[in-house]
């Protein structure tokens, strides 16, 4: 098999100072104000400094070359050479030009558009792939691997360069036996200092602690090589390292102190407790900030031997920030992304249970789409005054690879107690009057529990093209799991990941294998179903009803309507069993706390005749009610209407006839009237 080894350069510091610490890096661009003004990195002093990273402050740098130094200093007051590196500024346009085009060659350039093309994906604004180069062709050797980027305004980028060895290796990496080191001079293969390996070990990256007691103060060289088990050595890594004599020991601190921004000169400061015997100034210390006004600052600190010697003043930037004296403000957003960062409020939303803080739970992140390889996941937050968190960030490794598209569901909330709100209340007095608990999405052993006709909340993120007019729909279930006639619970028209807030449907069987999932249409896409199982519960008590009454002052016993065995039930009246006409409201709860609700209506029906079609007493239209008389109902016929009241069309039923004002009831075709009532009191005209 052959392999491409890429030739980088790995640098690590190792200034072996006996005793003696560093106590100040500072850096500067090409002009030397003079040691100890350039600007400061902030470091942990000792006498070993490992390589850092720092970020350089380049804002008041024209665009163009300039020359970085860097150089530190120990507590003797002696200065390192300064290391010299140059760098460019170049004016970023204000928005990124996409890219249209990609490609690579190795050595030779074939011209511009010509080389190999590379895939990009759409929108894309700057080139950071992976990509597996042709080498097939190629013999052993050295080559150069040249990549660059056009944009859609025609712009070429610089190429990128990178020298890289194809080498013909063995199937398996070879696993080493031996590791060994030594200063200065080679003493022979074999025989050098032996360092402990890892059985089964095939490349070498780890620290030790190199023998340097014997080796006089001055710059010595430290050389690491390695031999696998068919023998062969690997190239010497070579690192200057210095060693520089201290005094057998150091004196203890007798003194230290911090001031911020202003210097109030030498022991001025404001003290800090030095345990007795301490010879190294590295102390926790809680700086009182409260006369600072809002804003950065600078925190100094320093400390003094008992031979009275001072330290350099080390410095560290500051910010304070004023906090209302109310109550801090709740998190209202919370959301995620994978790779490269859409900008704040864009990135992919999580539903969760609002707060100060935000506590570690689960969600679900959609990998369709993701390479094999390590991805960086970041997550943030934004309280109610708009502030985001910093980005919490973690690996992803993706070991095979997925799907191009998929819709999954990351987050769910759904309330943490029942009420019982009646099912005719709109969506937002529901959700205003319950807390939410956020479920932990992507693990099976959650169970969900809630009552149908309950309200919910979700987050999803769907991977790929949609198109404008995409609408994704949120499906429910059946009780087993199974979505082969799914209930559509929810619409949405989006091509993004959002929130949505959804209610159940009222009377669903209960069960405890109900799933959720979000289908799109633009393209037609089905949805991953959410891992986690939503155990529903119901109960129905029965539908709304109306009791007529035949004579006043009748009541009726309310109770005696609905079965609530089992139930606890609640009347919106302190009598039910003695209820005179008028409207009712039962609640109902079960042992789960699932409510339901029911309404009665108690009336004493009056019919008024108004006559206004024709003459017929069974059209509807010709009573006030709007519908035909009953055997409980109370008619009225006034003889100010329009048409006389004629039953000839069947027969008819009323509890009570009263006819006023000249007004008449005929009948025709041997039709009857029957009066069902006994009333010993009629209901008075309207």
């Amino acid at each position: 098999m052959r392999l491409i080894y890429i030739i980088g350069c790995c640098l690590f510091t190792c200034m072996v100072f006996a005793q003696s610490t560093i106590n100040r890096i500072e850096y500067f661009f090409d002009t030397d104000p003079g040691m100890g003004n350039a600007t400061s990195v902030s470091f942990t002093s000792g006498s070993v400094v490992n390589e850092r990273s720092f970020n350089v402050n380049i804002n008041s740098l024209s665009n163009g070359f300039h020359k970085l130094h860097m150089r530190s200093r120990n507590s003797s007051g002696l200065w390192s050479l300064t290391a010299v590196q140059t760098i460019y500024k170049q004016a970023a346009p204000v928005a990124a030009a996409n890219l249209a085009q990609a490609e690579y060659f190795i050595n030779n350039d074939p011209g511009y558009g010509k080389a190999t093309q590379l895939s990009i994906t759409a929108g894309q604004t700057d080139l950071s792939v992976s990509f597996n180069a042709a080498i097939d062709s190629l013999p052993t050797g050295f080559y150069t691997l040249h990549i660059r980027s056009r944009n859609v305004t025609g712009r070429w980028s610089l190429n990128a360069v990178q020298i890289m060895y194809k080498q013909n290796a063995p199937s398996i990496p070879t696993n080493l036996t031996q590791v060994e080191y030594f200063i200065n001079n080679d003493p022979g293969y074999g025989k050098a200092t032996q360092l402990p390996i890892t059985a089964g070990q095939t490349d070498i990256t780890f620290s030790f602690n190199a023998a340097i007691d014997s080796l006089p103060p001055g710059f010595h060289t430290l050389h690491v090589r390695s031999r696998n088990a068919t023998g062969r050595w690997s190239l010497n890594a070579a690192q200057i390292i210095y060693k520089q004599a201290l005094p057998a020991t150091a004196p203890n601190l007798a003194q230290a102190e911090y001031f911020f921004n202003q210097d109030p000169g030498m022991g001025n400061g404001i003290p800090i407790d030095v345990p007795a015997g301490q010879v190294a100034a590295t102390i926790d210390v809680n700086a009182t900030i409260d006369t600072l006004p809002e804003g950065f600052h600078q925190l100094y600190a320093r400390s003094r031997n008992e031979n009275g010697l001072w330290s350099l003043t080390a410095m560290q930037i500051i910010y304070k920030q004023a906090m209302p004296d109310t109550i801090a403000p709740l998190l209202s957003r919370m959301e995620y992304f994978i790779g490269n960062d859409p900008g704040y409020g864009n990135a992919t939303p999580i539903v969760f249970n609002a707060g100060n803080d935000l506590p570690s739970f689960l969600f679900a992140a959609n990998i369709s789409g993701l390479s094999v390889g390590n991805h960086l996941v970041h997550v943030r937050s934004m309280d109610t005054l708009g502030r985001w968190s910093l980005n919490a960030v973690d690996t992803l490794k993706i070991t095979t690879p997925t799907s191009q598209q998929a819709i999954v569901i990351n987050s769910l909330l759904i309330p943490t107690a029942q009420t019982t709100n009646p099912p005719g209340d709109a969506p937002a007095a529901l959700i205003n009057s319950e807390s939410f608990f956020s479920s932990e999405v992507g693990t099976s052993s959650v169970g969900l529990t809630l009552c149908a006709g309950k309200t919910i909340k979700l987050a999803f993120d769907p991977k790929g093209s949609f198109t404008q007019d995409n609408v994704f729909t949120v499906q429910l279930s059946n009780r087993n799991g199974s979505f082969s006639n799914p209930i559509n619970i929810g619409t949405i028209n989006s091509t993004s990941g959002s929130i949505v807030t959804l209610q159940l449907p009222r009377h669903l069987t209960s069960g405890t294998n109900y799933k959720l999932r979000i289908n799109s249409n633009m393209p037609a896409l089905t949805g991953d179903p959410l891992d986690s199982a939503l155990t529903i519960n119901d109960i129905y008590v029965g539908a709304d009803s109306t009791i007529l009454h035949d004579c006043l002052n009748q009541t009726t016993n309310l109770r005696n309507v609905y079965n609530t065995s089992g139930l606890t039930s609640v009347w919106n009246t302190p009598t039910p069993t003695v209820a005179p006409p008028g409207n009712y409201r039962l609640i109902v709860n079960n042992s789960k706390n699932c409510p339901d609700t029911a309404f009665v209506g108690v009336v004493l029906e009056v019919a008024t005749w108004t006559g206004t079609q024709d003459n017929n007493w069974h059209n509807a239209g010709n009573w006030n009610t709007g519908k035909v008389p009953g055997e409980k109902t109370h008619v009225i016929v006034d003889g100010n209407s329009p048409n006389p009241c004629v039953i000839n069309a069947g027969e008819a039923f009323a509890a009570s006839v009263q006819v006023r004002n000249g007004g008449n009831v005929k009948t025709d075709n041997n039709r009857q009237l029957w009066i069902q009532g006994r009333c010993t009191v009629l209901p008075p005209a309207p």
